[in-house]
């Protein structure tokens, strides 16, 4: 494996995909057990900002 895994939240949620997406999720959990959550509607700067603060808590003292 050179990459992790993606699972989709919105196939997750969409009754077309959800049942195909849960099977990933289950085998990507047995065998790796890491993932990429992906198409989750968050945006990416505020996931840009909560690694930017993630980075300074770590370089604390």
């Amino acid at each position: 494996m050179t990459t992790l895994p993606q699972i989709s939240l919105a196939r997750l949620a969409a009754d077309a995909t959800r049942h195909e997406e849960h099977e990933r999720l289950r085998m990507t959990c047995e065998k790796y057990g890491f993932f990429y959550l992906v198409e989750h509607g968050i945006p990416k700067e505020q996931i840009s900002e909560a690694i930017q603060a993630s980075r300074r808590f770590f370089a604390l003292p």
